[in-house]
């Protein structure tokens, strides 16, 4: 109660949200993310459609590129860089590229 967790975030869309679940669901999301590419070069959706991250020249990445490939993931309107490329502005921060294994 002290640090205003209780409080109510409205986003956009006027869907309430509570702090908490932010403060929760976003470092979540993030190391998600940064484990699953870092270790294993893929996700659970990667696995099933055997794709994985590699970098521009084709090796795996660094925990530096993965982390920024991850941060850049949060950009807003990051997902409608796929109407003018094939690669994901994630994708172009970071050096990396996804390939069918």
């Amino acid at each position: 109660m002290l640090l205003g967790l209780e409080n109510i975030y409205t986003d956009e869309k006027g869907a309430k949200i509570p702090v908490i679940s932010t403060i929760i669901a976003v470092p979540t999301f993030w190391c998600y993310y940064i484990l699953s590419e870092f270790l294993w070069q893929r996700t659970i959706g990667k696995l099933l459609t055997k794709t994985k991250v590699v970098t521009i020249s084709g090796d795996k990445p660094t925990f530096l590129q993965i982390l920024g490939r991850t941060l850049s993931r949060s950009i807003p309107f990051e997902y409608l860089s796929y109407f003018v490329s094939m690669s994901g502005i994630h994708d172009r921060l970071s050096g990396t590229r996804v390939i069918r294994e």
